[in-house]
């Protein structure tokens, strides 16, 4: 039995291999695809973690941004110090500047006189140039002036000069505090110039690449993609923003930009005399800034963009006005108006520079 058993497990194996005759096929593992870099072209983004679409200062004539701050002599250069301080003791609450609070309670306590009659020269002044609007445009101007100071990218910056401008504020006398209040009024507006600069700088790259002219993403930001061993590798760029919608038909573009060394706008419909309302980084931002600027004053409502470019500082700029003025009278009035609202303007000649 145990022979028989022998000769049957042999013959098994002998049928097994016979089965396996032939040509042997060996199933190979398929060849991992080539990893391939490809170029990811970034969308640039704004600093300080703020909005893209934000409407920065303009930058007037002199090279310098339209604020509420501007041109301002001793006394309401101490009273806006008062409204800046006054937004850092109600924003600047965490552990490292809660001082700024401590700071400014402490010169209303210390200052009381000077800050009163100040406030009531401020509201002659007022009632003296605005007669019976005096009350409102002094809440507008307030309201604009707070609003400044209180741009959210900018607090923490913001927050560590009012504590450096209150503690000062406060170990002065009241003659002091006078002279020191146009020092420390810039102190407070620096840290916001420093993220107006960025933020222009920030439009004009994002304008290079809506324009397709951005240049290849840093290395540690590349990707790897996997793409089968005979495919093509190209770089992929990221789809442009959409194209901004047209200009309503009251809003008539007046471009000088595409020229080279622009002129002034030349145009039958662009009257004598434009309301100059600031300067931005591109044409895309002027365009932008325009309609918003339409949108808040009925004045403008029908009149044509005069949009021109200039140097200042080494950098581009492309002016904002509104055209369609034949006196130098009506514009001012126009400009008085929009002032008013918080909108800072000045009057010039169509043709100069």
């Amino acid at each position: 039995m145990r022979k028989r058993d022998g000769f049957l497990a042999a013959a098994m194996l002998t049928l097994v291999l016979a089965g396996c005759g032939g040509r042997s096929r060996v199933a190979l593992a398929p060849t991992p695809p080539k990893s391939v870099s490809v170029d990811i072209v970034t969308r640039p983004q704004p600093p300080m973690g703020a909005a893209p679409g934000l409407v920065i200062p303009a930058v007037g004539p002199d090279g310098k941004r339209i604020t509420p701050n501007r041109d301002l002599g001793p006394r309401e250069a101490l009273w806006h110090v008062r409204m800046a301080l006054n937004v850092a003791a109600l924003s600047c609450r965490n552990a490292d500047t809660q001082a700024a609070l401590q700071n400014y309670n402490r010169m209303l306590a210390t200052h009381n006189a000077l800050l009163s009659a100040t406030n009531a020269a401020i509201d002659a002044d007022y009632r003296r140039r605005f007669g019976a609007q005096a009350v409102p445009v002094r809440d507008a101007h307030n309201t604009r002036t707070y609003n400044f100071f209180a741009l959210p990218p900018v607090q923490p910056a913001f927050c560590r000069a009012a504590m450096g401008v209150g503690a000062e504020a406060v170990a002065m006398d009241a003659t002091q505090l006078v002279a020191f209040a146009p020092t420390a009024l810039a102190r407070l507006e620096r840290p916001f110039f420093a993220f107006f600069d960025a933020y222009a700088d920030y439009q004009a790259d994002a304008a290079r690449w809506r324009d397709g002219q951005g240049q290849k993403a840093p290395a540690a930001q590349r990707v790897a993609a996997e793409t089968p061993r005979k495919a093509v590798a190209e770089p992929r760029r990221v789809a442009a923003a959409a194209v901004p919608k047209a200009l309503p038909k009251a809003a008539v573009a007046v471009d000088s930009a595409s020229r080279p060394n622009p002129k002034p706008v030349q145009t039958a419909d662009a009257g004598a005399f434009v309301v100059q309302l600031g300067a931005v980084a591109s044409g895309d931002a002027a365009r932008s800034a325009w309609q918003q600027i339409v949108a808040r004053n009925d004045e403008l409502e029908g009149r044509p963009l005069v949009q021109t470019r200039a140097e200042a500082n080494g950098r581009t700029l492309h002016r904002i006005a509104a055209g369609g003025f034949d006196t130098s009278g009506e514009a001012a009035r126009v400009c008085e108006r929009l002032k008013a609202r918080g909108t800072a303007c000045f009057v010039r000649a169509r043709d100069s520079a």
